[in-house]
């Protein structure tokens, strides 16, 4: 059975620790998983013309966190039958719950020791929104390693 879990990211080296725990936690064979960032949408008719997606979401990634989203779909080939990242840009709980029920998430993965850090000017922590939802959420114990990132083949 495909299951689809949301997953706040900041696109730091954190957020792939949660969608390490993430996979290891479940318990279905295959898993859809939507990474999520919340940004803010200008009110400016001429920014949102000249708004691109892909050019805020190249802005907002780095090189730390794309070789690791790579190791973990490599790693976890037989457990992941699609992994991308969302942008959620509403203002109020509806809209996340419109949000949830379009993408047909059926359960959200969340840590108490994972802080969100802001990334961008327009980004914003939506884990109020994840908090207030009625879906299912599913605890991780999550830490941080020591020292810097260490490559998911080496942290098992």
């Amino acid at each position: 059975m495909q299951q689809t879990i949301l997953i706040q990211t900041d696109f730091s080296e954190d957020s792939l620790i949660l969608i390490k725990s993430a996979i290891q936690n479940s318990a279905h064979n295959k898993l859809n998983i939507i990474l999520v960032h919340g940004i803010h949408l200008s009110d400016s008719i001429t920014e949102l013309l000249f708004f691109s997606r892909s050019k805020l979401l190249k802005q907002l990634s780095n090189p730390v966190f794309e070789q690791g989203l790579a190791e973990i779909q490599s790693l976890f080939a037989s457990s992941i039958h699609s992994l991308r990242i969302e942008l959620f840009s509403g203002f109020n709980q509806a809209s996340f719950n419109n949000f949830m029920s379009a993408n047909k998430v059926n359960q959200i993965f969340v840590s108490n020791g994972y802080h969100y850090k802001k990334q961008h000017k327009m980004s914003m922590d939506i884990s109020s929104f994840i908090n207030k939802s009625s879906q299912q959420k599913t605890q991780l114990s999550w830490s941080r390693p020591s020292g810097a990132y260490v490559p998911m083949a080496v942290a098992h």
